[in-house]
């Protein structure tokens, strides 16, 4: 769960149950439902969808969208190889970045 949900009684409330059940969401639901609640990105997964098809064709599905997400956040990927050049914080003086 994430603990801005904490006692309210939803879906990724960690203090119900299994978070109120997402576990069970498959993970094309879960990526979907990060991407919507805790993210800010609230037509991300669907606009990922729509430009891996128009990339690499109509076949592509849900699950492929998942397998590009963790592709791209592998430390070898996108993400990866961007954090690993990246500065995420710099101190000038006494003030932090």
């Amino acid at each position: 769960g994430v603990y801005w949900l904490r006692g309210r009684g939803r879906l990724g409330d960690p203090t119900m149950e299994d978070a109120g059940g997402l576990s069970k969401l498959g993970p094309e639901e879960r990526l979907d439902w990060m991407l919507k609640r805790t993210m800010g990105s609230p037509n991300a997964f669907e606009y990922r969808l729509e430009e891996l098809k128009e990339v690499l064709g109509d076949g592509m599905t849900e699950s492929d969208v998942v397998d590009s997400y963790r592709s791209a956040c592998h430390p070898s990927g996108e993400l990866g190889r961007y954090f690993r050049h990246a500065h995420l914080a710099h101190r000038m003086g006494s003030v932090l970045f």
